[in-house]
């Protein structure tokens, strides 16, 4: 069963504790790091998939079989190792959280003990925004 949060704000619960054994952004990822959606794996079968649209954020746990569609519907997109881009190996995840506010738009931060990923609205008047990619130190 797919368990899922839509809304400009909104806590992951059930990620906090845990290591993902794998984190990558999926998308178009050129010069700037401007991902489509950010997929997490915690465990052997428990993906988390999210992604920026429309001022709100996305947020999903899918199942293996899911994961391969999303993977699939993909096809040759560009796909980039969060874990080791940032550092993140063994880190487990404190909070996973999304939150919209009219000056900075929608961000979707997934805080780690040594710092955060944050998927952010690249323009947060426009509801078609481009997603861009930041990682904050703690």
């Amino acid at each position: 069963m797919t368990r899922a949060y839509q809304d400009s704000k909104f806590e992951v619960t059930e990620v906090g504790g845990h290591v993902p054994s794998e984190f990558f952004a999926l998308g178009d990822l050129a010069e700037e790091m401007n991902p489509e959606a950010l997929v997490m794996r915690m465990g052997k079968d428990r993906w988390h998939r999210c992604f920026l649209d429309a001022f709100l954020g996305f947020w999903e746990v899918l199942s293996d079989q899911q994961i391969a569609e999303v993977l699939d519907d993909y096809g040759g997109a560009h796909r980039v190792d969060l874990l080791a881009r940032f550092d993140l190996t063994g880190q487990r995840v404190l909070e996973a959280t999304c939150d919209r506010n009219a000056a900075e738009g929608t961000r979707i931060s997934i805080a780690f003990e040594r710092g955060s990923v944050i998927l952010r609205e690249l323009d947060p008047s426009d509801p078609h925004s481009a997603s861009g990619l930041e990682f904050r130190h703690q």
